[in-house]
């Protein structure tokens, strides 16, 4: 059986479906903090268990039966995520799971202005010093900012952030959905860290023109100060600790941490994964979401 943790977020849900166009309802488990937000996949037959991360009298039975678990973080601040992620290790080894697959990212440097990083870290040691089998998922942005994440909304004509000229690898979160599928079906990824990237490195100034290409009018990148950044943040109404993550993001893909392209989804998924223009293409009448946390 195979268990994914958050399957009522975008990223969790996206794996549940991804599971599907390669194995069998009865062979996988969906969990969340609340069971009630999951009656689509009950209706296809899911098995809903509740995975609350900061209680553990849920996890202490939630893992049973369990050989594969896809471990996805919660948004929560970082020493509380922190400890959901050892809570939720230390009761999946304790239940004999075999197998976990983290949702990681690719910036776990220690010394990272991304607030984040140390959280990534964190659990990737705990992962490793745990004894159950493991394999690291890092992620790179997804595609899918540009139509959920308040930062990455085009006001006005303008994409205005303050990532001056750095470039990122964007990936879209269904192929990183499907290759999470994979690994947790397959064999073979025991012990392997993978930058999960798109199949190009942007500049924003890259970004900004297949935005215009897609929606036809023009839209420029605007490079606002990083305090104009922040001022946005708080503007949108997202949370303290996410306005200063932001800040931290800002500072690292300045650093270039993301301006890399890896073969990896390609070598998992058996295709190459979808570029920038067609993903906003195929997107392009989707009505925005802007999610908040």
């Amino acid at each position: 059986m195979i268990m994914v943790t958050g399957a009522n977020g975008a990223l969790g849900g996206e794996i549940v479906t991804s599971l599907l166009k390669i194995t069998t309802a009865d062979n996988l488990v969906a969990s969340a903090r609340d069971p009630q937000t999951m009656g689509e996949q009950q209706s296809m037959g899911i098995e809903i268990r509740q995975v609350d991360y900061d209680d553990t009298n849920t996890l202490s039975t939630a893992f049973e039966g369990i050989q594969v678990l896809v471990l996805v973080p919660s948004a929560a601040p970082i020493e509380q995520r922190m400890q959901q992620n050892r809570d939720v290790i230390a009761a999946a080894k304790a239940s004999g799971v075999s197998r976990i697959v983290f949702i990681s990212f690719m910036d776990v440097g220690e010394d990272s202005p991304l607030p984040y990083a140390k959280a990534f870290a964190d659990t990737e040691k705990a992962l490793a010093e745990s004894g159950v089998l493991f394999t690291n998922l890092r992620m790179a942005l997804y595609m899918d900012n540009f139509l959920d994440w308040p930062l990455f909304q085009v006001r006005n004509g303008s994409l205005s952030l303050a990532m001056g000229d750095a470039r990122l690898a964007y990936v879209s979160r269904t192929d990183l959905a499907d290759a999470a599928a994979a690994v947790a079906l397959k064999g073979g990824h025991d012990g392997k860290t993978y930058d999960m990237t798109g199949p190009a490195s942007l500049s924003f100034d890259e970004v900004s023109a297949v935005l215009s290409e897609v929606r036809g009018e023009t839209i420029r990148y605007n490079r606002i100060t990083e305090e104009e950044h922040y001022a946005l943040a708080v503007a949108t109404g997202m949370p303290e600790y996410l306005c200063k993550g932001s800040m931290g993001m800002v500072k690292t893909c300045k650093q270039g941490v993301f301006d890399r392209v890896t073969s990896h989804i390609e070598n998992i998924i058996s295709h190459p994964p979808e570029d920038f223009l067609s993903f906003m293409t195929r997107y392009k009448d989707k009505k925005v979401k802007v999610k908040m946390s």
